[in-house]
C-alpha cells in the first residue's frame, strides 16, 4: 500500500522535474534567439 503512494509521488515528481526541463530548454532557445537576432540584426528600437 504505502509502496504504491511513494511510487506514484515518485512519478509525479519525474513528471514535474520533466516539464520544468522543458520550459528551461524554451527560455535558454528563446534567449538564443534573441540574442542571436541582437547581434546580427541592429535593430533601430
Amino acid at each position: 500500500m504505502s509502496d504504491q503512494v511513494s511510487k506514484h509521488k515518485h512519478e509525479h515528481r519525474e513528471r514535474q522535474e520533466e516539464k520544468f526541463g522543458r520550459r528551461l530548454i524554451n527560455l535558454i532557445t528563446r534567449l538564443e534567439e534573441i540574442h542571436n537576432s541582437c547581434y546580427h540584426q541592429p535593430s533601430p528600437a
